[in-house]
């Protein structure tokens, strides 16, 4: 066992454990990433993040709990949040995720990240389509492919599912051949024209409180659907984000306030 020090953070319910890369150095991160994400059993929480400070901003690794690699919006906040506390970085600095680097700024606790330009590229978001997924069907659900750095299936409804037809339904779309690298799942309601309420099926997760990614995929769709430009805010079950869409081809910036819930130490196991 090694014992390495961690902090959880959350926003809008979407909920991590951070570390710093030099304390998983030589462990394969997705077994950590599995370990302590369980809630019973570890500490608990929708994901894993590993950070290294650089001179330029933060370089950042996303697992979910059940140890695939992704990329993270909320998760991107809150490692901005922690590491400009810990006086690690300034407040205008560069996150990369995933090949990603995305452009960060923090003031009076809000966390303002310019997110990844979305895009309904079959390739890019992935999906096996000829041609961008928009308003198709699939198990009878009718919804959007889109990548806002991961993958989504956003779909427009008049009021959000309930249990457990949201779990049954969101689970099998998840894992639809359609979708190689399988799917989060955005449901979305739109109350008025600048705000969206949304319930979340999260790839590798199930569902979650919040996603930054997959609230990002709301607004744009929206954007797409109806034309609204400007100030979205989308709301889950964790809490708001507020979205800047100028267009659906630009990049969103979607502005917040992770917080820290506490600090500690942990085994973990070494002899994977």
């Amino acid at each position: 066992m090694r014992e390495i020090q961690f902090a959880k953070l959350e926003s809008v319910g979407n909920d991590f454990v951070l570390i710093a890369a030099d304390q998983v150095e030589g462990l394969p991160k997705q077994e950590v990433a599995k370990f302590v994400c369980q809630r019973r059993f570890g500490i608990g929480a929708d994901g894993f993040i590993v950070i290294g400070a650089e001179e330029w901003g933060l370089d950042m690794a996303f697992y979910n709990p059940d140890g695939t690699s992704d990329f993270c919006g909320n998760g991107l906040r809150c490692a901005s949040f922690f590491a400009h506390e810990k006086r690690w970085i300034g407040e205008e600095f560069g996150v990369l995720q995933r090949g990603m680097l995305v452009p960060v700024s923090i003031k009076d606790g809000d966390v303002i990240s310019t997110m990844p330009r979305a895009t309904y590229i079959p390739s890019l978001v992935p999906v096996c389509s000829h041609k961008p997924f928009i308003e198709q069907e699939v198990f009878g659900v009718k919804g959007s492919a889109i990548s806002t750095g991961s993958t989504h299936f956003v779909v427009m409804v008049d009021e959000l599912p309930e249990s457990p037809w949201f779990e049954e339904v969101s689970a099998k779309l998840e894992r639809n051949p359609i979708f190689p690298e399988r799917t989060s799942v955005i449901w979305t309601k739109a109350v008025d024209d600048r705000n969206l309420k949304i319930r979340i099926w999260e790839r590798g997760v199930g569902e979650t409180l919040g996603c930054g990614t997959g609230a990002t995929a709301a607004a744009v769709e929206w954007s797409r659907v109806s034309g609204v430009v400007g100030d979205i805010t989308v709301s889950s079950f964790g809490g708001d984000l507020l979205m800047q869409v100028e267009s659906i081809d630009e990049s969103v910036l979607v502005s917040a306030k992770p917080n820290l819930r506490f600090e500690g130490t942990i085994a973990v196991p070494t002899g994977y």
